[in-house]
């Protein structure tokens, strides 16, 4: 046999095989293609789905039942950006979503702001932009810090934590659940410069109507609603 991935179907069947292989084997191809929303890694995929094909093929020719090959994907990725890192690391390593993270069902990164401060004393923190009260997290360091994650994480989604949001529910924690990668902001202070509002963020979302030190715990509790939502995660 042989494989073409340009359509990820089957092109060529060799003649000896069964009339049916081939109709069969791009009938599965299908059903396999149809369980992801977007594009597949070829790099990843391509001999786990030849190697699937040829069970098929071989199942065919001994007679057997054809079982549709197994293609799993790839974790959902959540990048956190925080100035508390450790905070995250520590409410991912227990329970449902420790064991997701162990599995591989998703992956949770974290990545400080800190570490694009322009400054030696990696000043984070400045006076509001257009004037206010109290202090809020500087633009530059959370704009380098998400241009940092570009090629590792598609930033379609990116979530600012934030009080003035809208208020998260199960509809939206099973929306998110379908995507296949975010960025989640964690402010501190009075919140962010509104530039990361304006031109950053493609969405806000609060947990409630109280006061927080941070949006680390918001991030949190919208990791562990998301990952229940993944297959594998919690059982039936």
């Amino acid at each position: 046999y042989e494989i073409t991935y340009g359509d990820w179907s089957s092109d060529v069947c060799s003649s000896d095989l069964p009339a049916d292989v081939k109709p069969q084997e791009i009938k599965l191809a299908q059903q396999v293609i149809a369980t992801f929303e977007g594009p597949l890694d070829l790099a990843t995929y391509a001999d786990q789905y030849q190697a699937g094909l040829k069970r098929i093929i071989d199942a065919k020719i001994a007679g057997q039942d054809v079982v549709a090959p197994s293609v799993q994907a790839p974790p959902m990725r959540i990048d956190v950006v925080t100035l508390f890192p450790e905070l995250i690391a520590a409410g991912t390593q227990a329970s449902l979503l420790g064991r997701a993270i162990e599995q591989g069902i998703l992956s949770v990164h974290c990545t400080n702001p800190r570490d694009f401060a322009m400054d030696r004393h990696r000043t984070v923190d400045d006076a509001p932009f257009g004037g206010g009260a109290g202090m809020v997290m500087k633009c530059e360091p959370l704009f380098a810090a998400v241009e940092s994650l570009r090629g590792q994480n598609s930033l379609e989604r990116i979530i600012l934590l934030s009080p003035r949001g809208k208020r998260l529910d199960q509809a939206k924690v099973r929306e998110l659940a379908q995507a296949p990668d975010m960025v989640l902001l964690c402010a501190r202070y009075e919140g962010v410069d509104e530039r990361v509002s304006q031109a950053l963020v493609t969405e806000e979302l609060s947990i409630g109507d109280y006061v927080l030190s941070g949006g680390e715990l918001p991030a949190l509790v919208l990791i562990e609603a998301m990952s229940r939502m993944l297959p594998g995660v919690v059982g039936d």
